[in-house]
């Protein structure tokens, strides 16, 4: 059975479908306000894969209702859940006003100071959901939403991966034991943490390990977290403490406080570095196609002047060779009547010590050269 979607006016429990906002692995989501009180929110309609699945649908209840129970101002809130007429599941949360994490990087990383504090947020979120765990953290999932003392982080779509009973993790956020199908546990939110701090300094995730462009304190944190042996759960509050460390927050003055750690000065001041880094790159990325071209047309005008030269060598080498032959026949023919002898100069006497100067007629005409005699040996021919 398909899910075809609802349209405006369409219910969702006891909301009314406003608009859709977004189709993801695991449903669709409208913008829907209550019927009675106004109350606008976000419904997120699981898809039918997971809405009909027998053993989906009879725990459904028990775990929507223990989301509702878990509170923090860094989690969308589960308002309702329940099963539309059509039997498909669906959960209503808080609506929230502002991006996603990926919309925010679409426009390039973030700095260093915005990376960790966005990456301690999403750490004390989960810190109160040790038990249940995302799994499923990435770019989407997180919410960047203004607030009076500066920018709030909201992780969506708490718990749905539980109740979905699938956790397939997204491309570059995926951990070692959702790649291979093993039992997971809340150390892949830890994993996937990891590989968000890395694409909010650098601009991707970290598919082939830590960038050389993450260095210092923030390196060895998510080497750690990174590491798919961890032999100890880790807890997500530690490793927000250390984030608050890195990014200042957690001394004396609080956030304000000029004084930051040694470690934040460390990651602060590498700003530049990245961010030319990741331009050069991106540079790269969209130059590499007009790149080829022109490396293609460069050889192909290459070939052509190598072959004209080419050519232009072994007709060169012909004639010379002709020029030769010709030459060579003429110095070995007989001279023939009526035609002009050769004439071989004879050496002249050497001169007497008293023997007068010679005069015009006395001194020998200069010996023909070599274009002189083949002409004087062709009009001996021709006149034959």
């Amino acid at each position: 059975m398909a899910h075809s979607g609802l349209s405006p006016g369409q219910s969702i429990g006891d909301f009314r479908v406003v608009r859709l906002l977004g189709r993801g692995s695991t449903g669709t989501v409208y913008e829907a306000t209550h019927r009675e009180s106004g109350l606008r929110v976000a419904a997120k309609v699981l898809s039918p894969a997971f809405s009909l699945d027998p053993e989906i649908a009879s725990r459904f209840p028990s775990l929507a209702r223990s989301i509702s129970l878990v509170r923090h101002p860094g989690l969308a809130h589960l308002i309702a859940f329940g099963v539309r007429p059509d039997r498909m599941a669906f959960l209503v949360t808080e609506f929230l006003e502002g991006e996603t994490l990926r919309e925010r990087l679409n426009q390039g990383p973030l700095s260093e100071i915005q990376a960790l504090r966005t990456a301690r947020q999403i750490a004390e979120a989960l810190s109160v959901t040790e038990e249940m765990g995302h799994l499923n953290l990435h770019p989407g999932n997180i919410m960047l939403v203004p607030g009076e003392g500066g920018e709030v982080v909201k992780v969506l779509d708490f718990g749905v991966a539980r109740i979905a009973g699938s956790a397939p993790g997204a491309e570059g956020y995926r951990s070692p034991e959702q790649a291979a199908g093993a039992r997971i546990d809340s150390r892949t939110d830890v994993y996937a943490l990891a590989a968000l701090l890395h694409t909010m300094l650098v601009g991707l995730p970290p598919t082939y390990g830590i960038s050389s462009l993450v260095t210092g304190e923030v390196a060895r944190l998510m080497q750690a977290m990174l590491s798919p042996t961890l032999g100890v759960r880790p807890a997500m509050r530690d490793i927000a403490e250390r984030l608050a460390q890195l990014d200042g927050s957690a001394t004396e003055g609080g956030e304000g406080d000029s004084r930051k750690s040694t470690a934040a000065q460390a990651v602060l001041g590498r700003s530049t570095v990245w961010a030319e880094a990741i331009s050069a790159r991106r540079r790269a990325e969209k130059g590499h196609h007009r790149g080829t071209v022109s490396r293609r047309v460069g050889r192909a005008v290459l070939a052509g002047v190598m072959l004209l030269l080419a050519l232009v060598s072994a007709t060169v080498v012909v004639v010379r060779k002709q020029q030769l032959r010709e030459l060579d026949e003429a110095a070995r023919q007989p001279p023939a009547s009526g035609a002009a002898a050769l004439q071989v100069p004879q050496p002249p006497a050497p001169p007497s010590m008293h023997a007068q100067p010679p005069s015009a007629s006395d001194v020998p005409s200069p010996s023909p050269s070599s274009e002189q005699r083949v002409r004087e040996v062709r009009r001996g021919k021709r006149r034959k």
